[in-house]
């Protein structure tokens, strides 16, 4: 970056003004840009021009001019830059503090804070030897004050653009001004510091005040989303520009994620400009409700003919699946991500392992010995139960306890001590566990024919809703089984 001393600048400007090119010439304006300082901010109070030049200087803790108050001061620089070339330029500021930027009439720049020394840019396409009208503008608050406009492109090494590519004539159109709304800062968070900024600005003639109406759209509703403001812009004589702070009101409902749109409206005293619509987004620090789960949950019991891969859908109004889920024997199933509606729940064995109920393969029972069950969502959460296997009929009488084998004696306290020696504990554990029919003995041990022809478990008669035989028993019932098994083998042997 070149910096030229301040004590060299003037020396500059008069060596170089007989360079001009003839662009710039046609422009009719001494090389440089026009400046003229104001005593407060905002542009306000009395002003003071200086000389055309470029724009490169730091002030350090003064002022411009012995009649510039420092630390409180404001800046304009208007004219024309000229390119030396064709392509997209890197135009840059260096500012302590607050700086904006228009390039024919859009703001580039829009750095309007106070700040230490920064540097903004923008990338501009530019023509060589084409002028384009520019505005700088500046505040100094306290402290240093600094302000420097420079330019870089592929061919154009990185400088500050040099007065001889300048120059002072007004840069605004005759006619009505050109009014924008641009956003700086398009987020604004609940909650927090952080808020959206939208810059409405005019571009021409500023030497009247000018009113501008504002039309507010999107999302956002005033008092909920977003402070109150005046949808009037009222700009004073030599204020280009006004800003609106946005800021989300703290509170506790939440109201999501939602946008604001601030636009230009149309008025009979100003142009809409190109960029007449500034969009800011206004989030929500609650925690967002949780969206609802519908689901469909609940158990499958299998019947002891049972074996492979059994299907659990939901399956919506037009008999598509909505949801399955596949289990691999007994167990608990979830068809969970469904919209509110009506579906049917099912199961079946998927014999060939297509997803399909087709013809032949076995379905699941649900309440009221229906193999399709409808159900209605909401509630969140439904439970259906089916059984896969031998299920009973809707008809079906409730199963009779199973019948002592033909020869076999039912089991007495205390009876067997005399008969079977240690085995005589099975009456006491018989009490001490679960009761197990006599029934049982077709599981284990020896049978002879008039135990073959004992009827089966009561379990075995209930159709496949829960495992028989000893996969549901319990260690006590297991013992209890197997020491009367025992103690009947050996009454048998005896009577041999």
């Amino acid at each position: 970056m070149r910096r030229v001393p301040l004590a060299l600048r003037t020396v500059s400007r008069v060596a170089l003004f007989s360079a001009l090119t003839p662009a710039l010439a046609a422009a009719q304006g001494a090389p440089g840009l026009a400046a003229v300082y104001f005593n407060e901010s905002e542009f306000a109070g009395a002003s003071v021009a200086a000389p055309p030049g470029d724009v490169a200087f730091d002030f350090l803790e003064g002022s411009p001019d012995p009649t510039i108050e420092p630390n409180s001061f404001t800046a304009r620089y208007t004219g024309y830059i000229n390119p030396l070339y064709t392509e997209v330029y890197r135009l840059w500021t260096r500012s302590d503090d607050g700086v904006r930027l228009f390039v024919d009439g859009q703001l580039v720049i829009d750095n309007w804070t106070n700040h230490a020394p920064t540097v903004d840019e923008a990338s501009v396409a530019l023509r060589a030897n084409v002028p384009v009208p520019v505005m700088l503008e500046y505040f100094e608050s306290t402290g240093g004050a600094l302000i420097e406009l420079g330019w870089e492109s592929l061919q154009q090494g990185e400088e500050t653009i040099p007065a001889d590519r300048m120059s002072s004539a007004s840069p605004f159109p005759a006619g009505l001004p050109v009014v924008s709304a641009t956003s700086p800062d398009t987020i604004a968070t609940e909650g927090t510091p952080d808020s959206a900024l939208v810059t409405v600005s005019r571009w021409g003639d500023l030497s009247q005040p000018l009113s501008v109406e504002l039309a507010l759209g999107g999302t956002a509703e005033q008092g909920l989303d977003f402070t109150p403001f005046s949808t009037r812009i009222e700009l004073r004589a030599n204020q280009s520009s006004a800003r609106i702070t946005l800021s989300r009101p703290d509170n506790p409902s939440y109201r999501g994620r939602r946008v604001l749109e601030v636009s230009v409206a149309p008025s009979p005293s100003y142009t809409v400009g190109v960029a007449s619509l500034a969009a800011v987004t206004l989030i929500d620090d609650e925690t967002p409700p949780r969206d609802p789960v519908f689901v469909v949950t609940g158990t499958l019991t299998t019947g002891p003919e049972v074996d492979g891969e059994i299907v659990v859908q939901a399956l919506d109004a037009g008999g598509t699946v909505a949801a399955q889920q596949v289990l691999l024997g007994e167990g608990t199933y979830a068809l969970a991500g469904l919209e509110p509606g009506t579906y049917t729940a099912r199961a079946f064995l998927d014999a060939n392992g297509d997803r399909v109920l087709d013809a032949g393969e076995l379905e699941g029972v649900g309440p009221g010995a229906q193999t399709r069950v409808s159900v209605t969502l909401p509630p969140d959460a439904l439970e259906v139960h089916f059984a896969l296997g031998a299920v009973p009929s809707a008809d079906a009488e409730p199963a009779a306890d199973a019948e002592p084998a033909a020869d076999a004696e039912p089991v007495q306290d205390g009876s067997a001590a005399a008969d079977v020696g240690p085995e005589a504990d099975a009456a006491a554990m018989a009490d001490a566990g679960p009761t197990v029919d006599a029934g049982a003995e077709t599981d284990v041990g020896d049978t002879d024919a008039a135990d073959a022809d004992a009827p089966a478990p009561a379990a075995a008669a209930a159709g496949g809703c829960a495992q028989v035989g000893r996969q549901n028993m319990s260690p006590w019932g297991l013992y209890g089984v197997t020491l009367v098994s025992l103690w009947l083998s050996r009454r048998r042997r005896s009577r041999a």
